[in-house]
């Protein structure tokens, strides 16, 4: 491709740097209107100009004292509060702005499309569009937070807000990887055109914000399953509204105020659906919407372990619910993807990474199933995407089971099994309280490739049982921790979702906060 094309590319990229670097403005407004110093206490009217810019620098450089990229938070800052006098001001006007840029910049979207001779590169254009769009809905909400901002609620808007950059992330992250598949040099140019903006959200993330702040109640408007009726029911015999689930999907009209509840029959659904984003608390496969909740169901990619990599269950869904489900596949198999995520008495089955994401996943009293992968292949249970040290995202497995299926078992050590293996750079994965079967290596951990994240991830293992637990033999990586009672604690759903957790005891699942079994 020419320079007009790889110049079109870019355009469509920058659209995601604009969106990013909104985040960084709103992490900023959250944390300047938390600052006492910004009350009206009165004083001479003539110096408050003087006075707020010495406090504005004052506070640009506290907020980015604990960030990654310190340089390029306080340059991004400095430029954007100058001589502000109403942060939440800054964040709507700076907002409108980028989705505007953002607006003007995906008009060309068709082109590029037209000149993306690589049918991989044209795959990239789409799903960075796509994850454009989901990075706007996250910042949106964001907004719809601040304007109902309590400085008593402080840290559960605190706590959503960095959840949802740390989304913003995971999606700049999928959408450079996309363009790592193409031919040409352009995953390089993705990397770099990214390098600032993937700066300025991870400094978002990372911005310090008052501990002392204790969270409220946050309620999810859904019954329990004795008093559940339905709003939509699929049945493959005709016997209720529709009779596949992609159609009972389509009718849900967008933007919808209360919660749904649909009833799927039993049966087999051989279909590929999306909850889309505005399909709010929706309960029932891509998961877009927020608060989504599923029961009693199952969800099989049926590729097979040729198919490769072959997700069955994908979900952005923040504060969702999963209880008593069954997820089998291969390869990636379960995707958490971002946001809190939260499974209860679920089986996955899968060979590799066959539970990997980027979110906040808490898999308690689950039943985790090694299959017989090919004959070039090994095992592994995890593989967690954690990007920046700051990042809360983590997958945390307690109080489950970690075996091997019939077929595996005479393979298993030949194609040997593992715990986990970093994804990522900063990848964190914790294993506590589980019966982990003779099936996984001594070695208990894999690389990913080379020594990528072996000094930086966080990997800990406490109070398991069963033969695949015992810890002679464990790989001794710089990032391997041995924790302890209160640490493990840490990592508790109670805990570890620091915003509450009244979104899952809201749904009447049975339910552990704390480490007890």
């Amino acid at each position: 491709m020419g320079d007009d094309g790889d110049q079109k590319k870019k355009i469509a990229i920058m659209g995601v740097s604009s969106i990013l670097l909104v985040a960084m403005v709103v992490a900023v407004a959250v944390g300047v209107n938390n600052n006492p110093k910004d009350s009206d206490g009165g004083g001479d009217k003539g110096t408050s100009t003087s006075n707020q810019i010495s406090t504005t620098s004052k506070e640009v450089k506290a907020l980015c004292a604990p960030s990654v990229y310190k340089e390029t938070c306080e340059t991004s800052l400095s430029k954007s509060v100058e001589n502000a006098t109403d942060p939440k001001k800054i964040v709507q006007v700076g907002f409108e702005i980028a989705v505007e840029s953002l607006k003007d910049a995906m008009k060309n979207s068709t082109t590029i499309k037209e000149v993306a001779q690589d049918p991989k590169a044209k795959r990239a254009v789409e799903i960075c569009e796509d994850l454009i769009e989901t990075a706007i809905d996250d910042l949106r909400r964001s907004l719809d937070e601040l304007d109902n901002f309590d400085p008593s609620k402080a840290y559960i808007h605190i706590d959503n807000l960095k959840t949802w950059l740390e989304a913003t992330i995971t999606y700049q992250e999928v959408c450079r990887d996309e363009f790592g598949n193409t031919t040409g040099t352009s995953g390089e140019k993705m990397r770099e055109i990214l390098k600032l903006s993937g700066e300025l959200t991870s400094n978002g993330v990372d911005l310090d914000f008052p501990s002392w702040v204790t969270p409220t109640q946050r309620r999810l408007l859904v019954g329990t399953p004795d008093t559940l009726k339905p709003d939509i029911v699929v049945a493959q015999d005709g016997s209720g509204q529709f009779k596949t689930v992609a159609q009972a999907v389509q009718s849900i009209q967008k933007n919808h105020k209360v919660p749904l509840i649909m009833h799927i029959k039993a049966g087999v659904y051989n279909e590929q659906v999306t909850v889309p984003r505005w399909a709010n608390g929706l309960m029932m496969i891509v998961i877009l919407a927020p608060g989504f909740i599923a029961k009693d169901m199952g969800f099989e990619n049926s590729a097979g372990a040729i198919g490769h990599q072959a997700v069955a269950y994908r979900s952005q869904s923040d504060n969702s619910v999963v209880f008593n489900c069954q997820f089998d596949g291969y390869q990636d198999t379960l995707y958490p993807q971002s946001n809190r995520q939260f499974f209860r008495d679920c089986v996955i089955s899968g060979t590799i990474d066959f539970i990997f994401g980027v979110a906040r996943t808490v898999l308690q009293n689950c039943t985790m199933i090694v299959r017989k992968p090919l004959d070039n292949q090994q095992c592994i249970v995890t593989a967690e995407g954690r990007q920046d040290p700051n990042g809360d995202s983590a997958i945390v497995i307690m109080n489950s089971h970690i075996l091997g299926d019939p077929a595996y078992l005479p393979v298993k050590d030949k194609l040997k099994a593992y715990l986990g293996r970093p994804w990522k750079e900063y990848s964190r994965t914790v294993i506590m309280h589980t019966v982990i079967d003779g099936i996984i290596a001594p070695e208990g951990w894999l690389p990913w490739q080379g020594d990528l994240g072996l000094k930086t991830l966080w990997y800990a293992e406490f109070g398991n049982t069963g033969p695949g637990s015992v810890q002679t033999g464990r790989v001794n990586w710089p990032g391997i921790k041995h924790i302890g009672p209160a640490e493990a604690a840490n990592f508790a759903p109670g805990k570890l979702y620091v915003e509450g957790d009244d979104w899952i005891t809201a749904t009447s699942v049975p339910y552990t906060s704390g480490m007890n079994k």
